[in-house]
């Protein structure tokens, strides 16, 4: 197996043994690793060698990685791409169990400074990325170095704390931004500082906990990979007399079993420890959890279990669970997965119980709020119109994801779209690692297209490049929850915030826009030129803007040519701007937010009284989402908001026909208003008029006249950023 070693001098290796390899071969290897995606064979071999004959240079560079057989580089491909490890995945992954007799070893693999004998090479935009690149890697050293140092310091671990510590200043990181400080005892009315929209994970952590000192209690917590929860569970324990306890479910019972009695074996008595860990291994599972359970209830000891991402059908699971919650002990059971049918799947499972004793609640996405305040924690010395920007763009485009968030935190202002980062990519890939290689195969195979995906079209792709059938696959991933469904309009109750799917809709997409690219990343560049060249052909009578873009990434130019003539005429977009009035920040409301997101991926919430719109879409044709409101009277209107994101697909659609804010103000018309210029278009007997343009990032207030009817604001984007602060008709609010 090859592996890139980046965390230190930068070589490659096959099963541990170094290959060699020049040191342009290093860069280009690195380069293509942790920017993914393919990059075309001129634009490397500029940033690499930055001079007349680059082209020429890059391959006989190929050639020689060739013929010493490495499988990243198939011969007469336009576009370089590279899958390929690297020691700092593994070495992250460690940090999350590392004990403390193996720190040691896990600091020996910080070798030096990360990306080190890259610094001289290539052209002067090479270099400028690789001490980009350095800054991003010390970033998630810093924090992975500060999570193990402060879990050691709250264990009593402290043998290795100094090595921790002069390792970090050895490499000229600082601990102390990666230190949380303790959160006050759960029975407090003192709040855990955390974000604000982690306010009701939270409340439900205190309650739940409140409750397990009078019987055991189960919380079931959803929470997407990346989104922090271990450390918001260990904050809101830490320092008061609570014991938090984490497990990641084990296929082996035994191995299961064994862990959990090491845990439990620090937290008990040191006359109950050494009977504790021989209670395992002398008879059945069943035999091992009551003796097990029999020495904890000495103990006396309040635990909260954490077991992450069990899976429905782990019998010793579900069997312990349904023990120890008839335990007479103060325990709290957290189980966790990463999507809400996976909750479902654990609850089914367990089978009946009292449902006063089982909690349930999420992790939510992260606000607009939430990114900014974290912004401000860094430093950020933006104006405030420019940091609530900045705010809003990394918020859409890693969707309130804090593992995303965080990764773009660094990086420059998302005002297009950025590429995916490999720690988001390898997060999103590592979900799906335990579900079968047959699934994962046609998931990738599915993620190249563009519009909305059925199981006619599912099929007739897995069998494209000789694979088998994919309908049952198809059911799967519905089933599991990676595909939803997706109409081509969607309509959402502001009063309720309620949205009901049809079972009628047939047409599905990925859950999440970043799943789609991270598993189109997984294919190989001649498997993507197939597939864009089957679904080419496929759309070219049906969407012949569609079947362009696919024919001129497949290079089929004659195809192209004859998808492009099928197009309408294109239309003139109107470009006027609208008449507006800039505002001052409006002050937000003191109430609770209230989030719902829609299959097509629109984020829709209400924070501190103001709306919020975000979406970071598949390009494609973008659905319409319209948000409802209460009945109104004919009058005058008034709305305050903001654009801070706005991109459409004009060559899907023929025409730009997408936009971030559109009014209905009478049954037969919509009013738009958008950042871009606008054509006007008739839809459904629905005329679409242009109000103009407004400004992007900046607070504006909008005026107009409207007929008596049912109040609807629209939105149909690629991606969007959209905050609506004051909205009245006929002199009420309707926000």
């Amino acid at each position: 197996m090859y592996k890139l070693q980046i965390l230190g001098h930068v070589h490659l290796t096959a099963d541990g043994q170094p290959v060699p390899l020049s040191a342009k071969a290093h860069a280009l290897l690195t380069y293509l690793t942790l920017e993914r995606g393919s990059h075309h064979r001129e634009f490397i071999a500029d940033l690499l060698w930055d001079t007349p004959e680059a082209l020429a240079n890059l391959r006989v560079e190929l050639t020689r990685l060739r013929q010493k057989r490495l499988p990243f580089f198939p011969a007469r491909t336009p576009m370089l791409h590279v899958n390929c490890p690297t020691d700092l995945h593994t070495w992250l992954q460690e940090a999350d169990h590392v004990s403390d007799d193996a720190v040691p070893q896990w600091l020996a693999a910080l070798r030096g400074t990360p990306l080190s004998g890259l610094e001289d090479l290539g052209s002067a935009e090479f270099r400028d990325w690789v001490e980009l690149q350095r800054q991003h890697l010390g970033t998630h050293l810093e924090r992975a170095l500060g999570r193990v140092y402060t879990r050691l310091a709250q264990a009593g671990h402290t043998t290795h704390l100094d090595l921790i510590r002069a390792r970090a200043d050895r490499l000229g990181l600082d601990l102390t931004a990666s230190t949380p400080t303790p959160a006050p005892s759960p029975t407090s009315a003192a709040p855990v500082a955390l974000p604000s929209a982690l306010a009701p994970l939270h409340a439900a952590l205190i309650g739940a906990a409140n409750a397990a000192r009078h019987a055991p209690q189960l919380l079931l917590l959803g929470a997407r990979l990346g989104s922090g929860e271990r450390q918001h569970l260990d904050a809101t324990f830490s320092g008061t007399e609570w014991s938090v306890i984490h497990m990641h479910a084990n296929s082996s019972p035994l191995l299961f079993m064994t862990a959990l009695t090491h845990q439990l074996a620090r937290l008990c008595p040191p006359e109950l420890q050494e009977r504790l860990l021989g209670a395992v291994g002398g008879g059945s599972h069943q035999h091992d959890l009551q003796r097990v359970a029999s020495l904890f209830t000495a103990a006396r000891r309040p635990l909260v279990l954490v077991i992450h991402t069990p899976q429905p059908d782990q019998t010793l699971v579900n069997d312990g669970v349904r023990f120890a919650l008839e335990l007479p002990v103060p325990l709290l059971i957290v189980l966790t997965a990463t999507s809400a049918l996976g909750l479902d799947a654990l609850r089914d499972a367990l089978g009946p119980m009292d449902l006063s004793r089982v909690h349930r609640v999420d992790v939510p996405p992260l606000s607009v709020r939430d990114v900014r305040a974290m912004l401000e924690a860094r430093g950020s010395a933006h104006d405030p119109d420019a940091l609530h920007a900045r705010a809003a763009r990394i918020n859409q485009q890693a969707e309130g994801w804090p593992l995303h968030v965080e990764a773009l935190m660094d990086g420059p202002d998302p005002r297009l779209r950025l590429p995916l980062p490999p720690v988001v990519r390898d997060t999103l890939l590592g979900d799906l690692a335990h579900q079968t290689p047959r699934l994962r195969r046609h998931l990738a195979l599915w993620s190249l297209v563009y519009s909305s995906l059925n199981a006619e079209l599912a099929d007739e792709l897995t069998r494209t490049l000789g694979g088998d059938g994919g309908l049952d696959t198809f059911a799967q991933a519905v089933a599991l929850g990676l595909l939803q469904q997706a109409t081509p309009q969607e309509t959402l109750r502001l009063d309720t915030f309620t949205y009901r799917t049809s079972d009628l809709d047939t047409h599905f997409g990925f859950a999440h826009e970043p799943l789609r690219t991270a598993l189109a990343g997984t294919l190989t560049s001649s498997e993507r030129r197939e597939l864009r060249a089957h679904l080419a052909r496929h759309y070219l009578s049906t969407h012949p803007a569609l079947a362009r873009l696919y024919a001129e990434h497949a290079g089929l130019t004659d195809l192209a040519a004859q998808a492009r003539a099928a197009l309408p005429p294109a239309e003139v977009p109107q470009a006027h701007a609208a008449p507006h009035q800039l505002t001052p920040p409006p002050r937000p409301r003191d109430t609770a937010r209230r989030e719902t997101r829609t299959p097509n991926g629109y984020r829709v919430a209400l924070d501190g009284g103001h709306l919020e719109v975000s979406r970071y879409g598949r390009y494609a044709p973008a659905p319409t989402l319209r948000l409802s409101g209460p009945p109104v009277r004919g009058g005058a209107w008034h709305l305050t908001a903001r654009i801070d994101a706005f991109s459409s697909a004009p060559d899907l659609e023929g025409a730009p026909h997408m936009y971030p804010l559109a009014l209905r103000t009478a049954p037969d018309a919509r009013v738009v208003y958008s950042t871009q210029p606008f054509a006007p278009f008739t839809e459904d007997g629905v005329t679409h008029t242009f109000g103009g343009l407004v400004p992007e990032g900046r607070w504006f207030t909008l005026s107009g006249h409207g007929d008596p009817g049912t109040l609807e604001l629209t939105v149909r984007a690629l991606d969007v950023a959209l905050s609506v602060a004051q909205f009245t008709w006929s002199g009420a609010d309707v926000l």
